[in-house]
């Protein structure tokens, strides 16, 4: 999203606000893994040993799933970053301040009401105490 308002800056500030965000970014990620490291332990370092950090693999190394993937529910819950994309791609031509304000709080009200309405993803049950796992 941040690529799509640097087209609406200069070019000095697009690349300031690149660079300072990018900063940013990697100071949060590795502070988060530290913290997260900290709390779980083992775990996580098995996992992030298991996931790439920002860019994705064309393979992966994790088994395979046994769950059916829920491309709606995804779509709905990603509903706010992809409308203010599209109303930024599409409406920022304009230069139309108040019309990107509106497009984007129509965008965020439409994504409220989906995740309203979406029914509730089954938790995972866990085993109870004292019971064989």
């Amino acid at each position: 999203m941040v690529a799509a308002l640097a087209f609406l800056m200069t070019p000095i500030g697009a690349l300031v606000t690149m660079l300072l965000i990018t900063f940013f970014q990697f100071r949060l990620i590795l502070g988060e893994e530290a913290f997260l490291a900290g709390q779980i332990g083992q775990p996580y370092q098995d996992y992030l040993r298991a996931v790439p950090r920002l860019i994705p693999r064309l393979r992966t190394t994790l088994p395979p799933s046994t769950a059916k993937p829920q491309w709606i529910r995804a779509f709905l819950t990603e509903l706010t970053p992809i409308g203010v994309f599209i109303a930024i791609a599409v409406v920022s031509w304009r230069f139309d301040h108040m019309l990107m304000v509106r497009t984007i709080l129509v965008v965020f009200g439409v994504s409220l009401v989906a995740r309203a309405i979406m029914p509730k993803a089954a938790k995972p049950t866990s085993p109870q105490p004292g019971s064989p796992e």
